[in-house]
């Protein structure tokens, strides 16, 4: 009798620890989601162009959003930033060599909230000819101490950052063992900024936007 008891008890405890998951994965799933995708290409002794995207997912609804964008610039060079128009005005940084990058959209003269569950940019990158075979994260971070994502009512509004990576992939004997990671190379900080204040952006008082959804803009590297 006391081994059926026992067996009753554990088979109660792992049931109620299986429910607690999935709750918990379904809380995690439900909140907003910044996504970076992550991009294959094969290694090379010629300079090649790859994409990544930057979408929003569970997106409550927000006006401004401000993003730092990171990734190695010995082996990756940013060329372009291609705004979807999604995501009303943007004042992205004019240096694509800056890192970190500076992605931000402002809308404050909106009437509302901008839901936007898609992709909102798609980044080029120009990765170096003979460029390592590794994994080379492409980051973003933002503040809200700073208010750098609000909505309509000037709250703030946290997201969960899902990171990707440019994958170099090399040959056979390379790719069995752990791939190597490349992380960004990025200056040193200012200890009374708080930032590298050559490095990065200045970002200008925001001026009344015009909302042209149809149009995608580009950023292009001279």
């Amino acid at each position: 009798m006391n081994q059926i008891l026992k067996k009753i008890t554990s088979l109660l405890l792992i049931l109620t620890l299986f429910i607690v998951m999935m709750s918990w994965n379904t809380a995690i799933a439900s909140e907003p989601q910044i996504n970076v995708s992550t991009t294959t290409c094969s290694k090379s002794d010629s300079v090649q162009i790859v994409s990544v995207d930057i979408s929003l997912e569970n997106n409550p609804g927000i006006i401004s959003m401000l993003l730092h964008l990171s990734y190695n610039n010995k082996y990756l060079k940013l060329m372009e930033v291609k705004d979807t128009g999604v995501f009303g005005d943007n004042i992205h940084g004019d240096n694509l060599t800056s890192v970190p990058y500076v992605l931000c959209w402002a809308n404050d003269t909106a009437e509302s909230d901008f839901v936007v569950n898609e992709k909102i940019v798609t980044l080029e990158f120009e990765v170096s000819a003979n460029a390592p075979s590794g994994r080379y994260p492409i980051t973003v971070s933002y503040n809200n101490d700073n208010a750098e994502i609000f909505n309509f009512n000037l709250e703030t509004v946290d997201f969960n950052v899902n990171n990707g990576e440019v994958v170099v992939e090399g040959d056979a004997s390379i790719d069995e063992e752990e791939p190597e990671v490349y992380e960004p190379d990025l200056p040193e900080m200012d200890e009374d900024l708080g930032e590298d204040s050559d490095q990065n952006d200045t970002i200008s008082p925001v001026p009344e936007p015009e909302l042209n959804d149809e149009k995608e803009e580009v950023i292009t590297t001279e």
